[in-house]
């Protein structure tokens, strides 16, 4: 599979350099690089961004499906217009919805790791050509056992729901897509 050895390395967290004697050791723990568990969320959103770019780094090797979406529940036929599932073997790897384009620009990526939702991207100018340039994700979300690790908000937008975060809504639509990927 292209993605089996590359996610071997890719799963792999750095050791941290070891303490000596002399070296003025500095508490840098807080609740914004752990979670109640104590666990170091900023090494688990690197894990799982390093995922997300090895699923990247091998998309022309993946299997693309294609989805017209007029005929799926009218919530997602109305956002979106089309979109792509991309497969290693009979796993889904990435998704990716494309809007209408008299509508929005805006396209949101899913990434997968054995059935996990690992990250979730979103890109207010998605439709928009790069030139193979490297372009700063506007929302990325990192997710670890079904749960939210770390947000990454390059926009200057908030999130306005109280009842909902987009985590969650990303989680749900993850999850559909994952449905829709298996009658593919």
């Amino acid at each position: 599979m292209a993605l089996a050895t590359l996610g071997y390395t890719a799963c792999q967290q750095p050791t941290p350099p070891a303490e000596t004697e002399t070296q003025e050791v500095v508490d840098t723990t807080s609740a914004e690089t752990t979670n109640e568990a104590g666990l170091d969320v900023d090494s688990m959103a690197q894990t799982q961004m390093n995922k997300r770019k090895t699923i990247e780094a091998a998309k022309s090797e993946l299997t693309r499906k294609d989805l017209k979406t007029d005929s799926l529940r009218a919530q997602v036929a109305q956002k979106w217009t089309l979109i792509h599932f991309y497969f290693d073997g009979d796993q889904l790897v990435r998704v990716k919805s494309y809007p209408h384009g008299e509508v929005s620009a805006r396209t949101e990526e899913f990434y997968f790791d054995q059935g996990q939702l690992i990250a979730a991207v979103i890109e207010d100018n998605g439709l928009a050509e790069t030139d193979g340039e490297a372009v700063e994700d506007d929302k990325a979300y990192y997710f670890y056992d079904n749960e939210l690790v770390k947000e990454v908000n390059n926009t200057q937008e908030t999130e306005t729901s109280i009842r909902e975060s987009d985590a969650e809504r990303l989680l749900r639509e993850a999850k559909e897509y994952q449905e829709l990927a298996v009658k593919l």
